[in-house]
Protein backbone atom coordinates (compact mmCIF):
# COMPACT_ATOMS: atom_id res chain seq x y z
CA UNK A 1 0.00 0.00 0.00
CA UNK A 2 2.88 2.52 0.94
CA UNK A 3 4.71 1.52 -2.57
CA UNK A 4 2.17 2.17 -4.45
CA UNK A 5 1.31 5.46 -2.54
CA UNK A 6 4.68 6.40 -3.29
CA UNK A 7 4.41 5.85 -6.98
CA UNK A 8 1.41 7.87 -7.23
CA UNK A 9 3.14 10.80 -5.23
CA UNK A 10 6.23 10.41 -7.73
CA UNK A 11 4.18 10.54 -10.51
CA UNK A 12 2.31 13.92 -9.54
CA UNK A 13 5.79 15.23 -8.39
CA UNK A 14 7.34 14.51 -12.21
CA UNK A 15 4.01 16.24 -13.92
CA UNK A 16 4.29 19.42 -11.90
CA UNK A 17 8.27 19.65 -12.24
CA UNK A 18 7.67 18.97 -16.38
CA UNK A 19 4.68 21.86 -16.11
CA UNK A 20 7.44 24.21 -13.82
CA UNK A 21 10.00 23.68 -17.00
CA UNK A 22 7.41 24.09 -19.79
CA UNK A 23 7.25 21.04 -21.17
CA UNK A 24 4.76 19.26 -22.67
CA UNK A 25 2.45 22.18 -22.72
CA UNK A 26 0.38 23.23 -25.45
CA UNK A 27 0.14 27.21 -24.75
CA UNK A 28 3.74 27.95 -26.34
CA UNK A 29 3.08 31.50 -27.68
CA UNK A 30 3.00 31.87 -31.22
CA UNK A 31 5.82 33.24 -33.46
CA UNK A 32 4.99 36.47 -34.77
CA UNK A 33 5.16 35.16 -38.28
CA UNK A 34 3.17 32.24 -36.83
CA UNK A 35 0.61 34.92 -35.94
CA UNK A 36 0.40 36.41 -39.36
CA UNK A 37 -0.63 33.17 -40.90
CA UNK A 38 -3.14 32.28 -38.21
CA UNK A 39 -4.51 36.05 -38.51
CA UNK A 40 -5.09 35.43 -42.49
CA UNK A 41 -6.49 31.52 -42.02
CA UNK A 42 -8.81 33.21 -39.16
CA UNK A 43 -9.79 36.09 -41.82
CA UNK A 44 -10.32 33.43 -44.56
CA UNK A 45 -11.84 30.83 -42.55
CA UNK A 46 -14.54 33.25 -41.01
CA UNK A 47 -13.54 31.77 -37.74
CA UNK A 48 -14.34 35.15 -35.74
CA UNK A 49 -13.60 33.90 -32.18
CA UNK A 50 -10.06 32.42 -33.54
CA UNK A 51 -9.30 35.90 -35.31
CA UNK A 52 -10.08 37.94 -32.22
CA UNK A 53 -8.26 35.47 -30.20
CA UNK A 54 -4.91 37.14 -31.55
CA UNK A 55 -5.44 40.57 -30.75
CA UNK A 56 -4.58 42.60 -27.43
CA UNK A 57 -7.75 44.06 -25.92
CA UNK A 58 -7.08 47.56 -26.98
CA UNK A 59 -5.10 46.67 -30.04
CA UNK A 60 -5.56 49.43 -32.92
CA UNK A 61 -6.25 49.06 -36.68
CA UNK A 62 -5.59 52.04 -39.61
CA UNK A 63 -6.97 51.88 -42.90
CA UNK A 64 -4.44 54.77 -43.54
CA UNK A 65 -6.31 57.71 -45.59
CA UNK A 66 -9.74 55.68 -45.36
CA UNK A 67 -10.91 56.98 -41.73
CA UNK A 68 -9.30 57.42 -38.69
CA UNK A 69 -7.46 54.75 -36.27
CA UNK A 70 -10.22 52.53 -34.28
CA UNK A 71 -9.26 50.39 -31.51
CA UNK A 72 -10.43 47.60 -29.27
CA UNK A 73 -12.08 43.68 -30.11
CA UNK A 74 -15.43 45.38 -30.40
CA UNK A 75 -14.47 47.45 -33.53
CA UNK A 76 -12.34 44.53 -34.64
CA UNK A 77 -15.57 41.89 -34.03
CA UNK A 78 -17.89 44.43 -36.45
CA UNK A 79 -15.04 44.45 -38.85
CA UNK A 80 -14.84 40.11 -38.71
CA UNK A 81 -18.46 39.92 -39.65
CA UNK A 82 -18.66 42.51 -41.97
CA UNK A 83 -16.03 40.67 -44.02
CA UNK A 84 -17.59 36.91 -42.95
CA UNK A 85 -20.87 38.90 -44.94
CA UNK A 86 -18.83 39.99 -47.56
CA UNK A 87 -16.80 36.46 -48.56
CA UNK A 88 -13.54 38.13 -47.83
CA UNK A 89 -10.44 36.27 -48.57
CA UNK A 90 -7.10 37.85 -48.06
CA UNK A 91 -3.21 37.16 -49.19
CA UNK A 92 -0.62 38.18 -47.08
CA UNK A 93 2.55 38.33 -48.33
CA UNK A 94 5.34 38.69 -46.09
CA UNK A 95 7.84 40.96 -47.09
CA UNK A 96 10.46 41.35 -43.79
CA UNK A 97 10.13 41.17 -40.44
CA UNK A 98 11.89 43.45 -37.68
CA UNK A 99 11.59 42.96 -34.04
CA UNK A 100 7.91 42.48 -33.07
CA UNK A 101 6.72 44.23 -36.93
CA UNK A 102 5.91 41.92 -39.80
CA UNK A 103 5.66 43.80 -42.84
CA UNK A 104 3.27 42.59 -45.35
CA UNK A 105 1.77 43.19 -48.88
CA UNK A 106 -1.47 41.92 -48.84
CA UNK A 107 -4.24 40.77 -51.90
CA UNK A 108 -8.39 40.92 -50.93
CA UNK A 109 -11.48 40.28 -52.89
CA UNK A 110 -14.61 40.00 -51.68
CA UNK A 111 -18.14 40.38 -52.87
CA UNK A 112 -18.71 44.23 -52.52
CA UNK A 113 -15.56 44.98 -54.82
CA UNK A 114 -17.03 41.83 -57.32
CA UNK A 115 -20.41 43.82 -57.23
CA UNK A 116 -19.23 46.90 -58.59
CA UNK A 117 -16.31 45.36 -61.15
CA UNK A 118 -13.55 45.31 -59.04
CA UNK A 119 -11.47 41.98 -59.10
CA UNK A 120 -9.15 42.34 -56.56
CA UNK A 121 -8.16 45.38 -53.91
CA UNK A 122 -4.63 45.47 -53.37
CA UNK A 123 -2.31 46.79 -50.52
CA UNK A 124 0.79 48.41 -50.91
CA UNK A 125 1.10 47.93 -46.39
CA UNK A 126 0.16 45.59 -44.68
CA UNK A 127 2.44 45.70 -41.31
CA UNK A 128 0.83 43.72 -37.83
CA UNK A 129 2.96 45.10 -34.85
CA UNK A 130 2.96 41.52 -32.63
CA UNK A 131 3.79 42.86 -29.14
CA UNK A 132 3.71 39.86 -26.53
CA UNK A 133 2.41 37.17 -28.58
CA UNK A 134 -1.14 39.32 -29.49
CA UNK A 135 -1.52 41.83 -32.59
CA UNK A 136 -1.05 45.18 -30.93
CA UNK A 137 -1.78 46.89 -34.25
CA UNK A 138 -2.47 46.95 -37.79
CA UNK A 139 -1.73 49.85 -40.22
CA UNK A 140 -3.12 48.89 -43.86
CA UNK A 141 -2.69 51.17 -46.97
CA UNK A 142 -4.54 50.61 -50.41
CA UNK A 143 -2.33 50.76 -53.22
CA UNK A 144 -3.22 54.32 -55.52
CA UNK A 145 -4.99 52.49 -58.09
CA UNK A 146 -7.50 50.52 -55.58
CA UNK A 147 -8.00 54.50 -54.15
CA UNK A 148 -8.76 55.03 -57.31
CA UNK A 149 -10.60 52.83 -58.16
CA UNK A 150 -12.95 52.99 -55.13
CA UNK A 151 -13.30 56.37 -55.46
CA UNK A 152 -14.69 56.01 -58.98
CA UNK A 153 -17.44 53.64 -57.86
CA UNK A 154 -18.38 55.71 -54.54
CA UNK A 155 -18.77 58.73 -56.68
CA UNK A 156 -21.11 57.13 -58.66
CA UNK A 157 -22.98 55.48 -55.86
CA UNK A 158 -23.44 57.68 -52.65
CA UNK A 159 -25.16 60.28 -54.40
CA UNK A 160 -27.61 57.94 -56.36
CA UNK A 161 -28.00 55.48 -52.88
CA UNK A 162 -28.97 59.33 -51.10
CA UNK A 163 -31.30 59.66 -53.83
CA UNK A 164 -32.75 56.52 -54.66
CA UNK A 165 -32.35 53.96 -51.36
CA UNK A 166 -31.59 56.19 -48.59
CA UNK A 167 -32.99 53.82 -46.05
CA UNK A 168 -30.21 51.10 -47.08
CA UNK A 169 -27.64 53.90 -47.59
CA UNK A 170 -28.37 54.90 -43.88
CA UNK A 171 -28.07 51.32 -43.24
CA UNK A 172 -24.66 50.85 -45.22
CA UNK A 173 -22.98 53.73 -44.12
CA UNK A 174 -22.38 56.05 -41.32
CA UNK A 175 -21.78 59.96 -41.66
CA UNK A 176 -21.07 58.80 -45.37
CA UNK A 177 -18.06 56.15 -44.14
CA UNK A 178 -18.37 52.74 -44.12
CA UNK A 179 -20.18 51.31 -41.13
CA UNK A 180 -18.95 47.86 -40.22
CA UNK A 181 -21.16 44.93 -38.76
CA UNK A 182 -23.15 42.35 -40.66
CA UNK A 183 -26.36 44.31 -41.38
CA UNK A 184 -24.23 47.12 -43.17
CA UNK A 185 -22.29 44.19 -44.94
CA UNK A 186 -26.09 42.93 -45.95
CA UNK A 187 -27.32 46.42 -46.59
CA UNK A 188 -24.33 47.30 -48.72
CA UNK A 189 -24.86 44.29 -51.43
CA UNK A 190 -28.42 45.31 -51.78
CA UNK A 191 -27.81 48.54 -52.49
CA UNK A 192 -24.55 47.72 -54.74
CA UNK A 193 -27.38 45.24 -56.68
CA UNK A 194 -29.82 47.78 -56.84
CA UNK A 195 -27.36 50.53 -58.12
CA UNK A 196 -26.13 48.15 -60.60
CA UNK A 197 -29.08 47.09 -62.35
CA UNK A 198 -30.43 50.59 -62.17
CA UNK A 199 -27.30 51.37 -64.42
CA UNK A 200 -27.59 48.25 -67.28
CA UNK A 201 -31.30 49.94 -67.00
Amino acid sequence: MLRRYSRKLSAILIVLCLSILGIGSCSRQLSPLEIVKSYEVACNSSDIESLLSLFEDDATVEFIGMGPVVRGLLWIRGKAEYDSTLHTRLELTVKRKELGTVYCSAKETNDWAKTVGISMLVYSQFDLEIKSGKIFSISALLSDSSIVRINEVMTEVVPWAQTNRPRLFTEAFSEGEFSFNTASARATLSLLADWRKSMAE
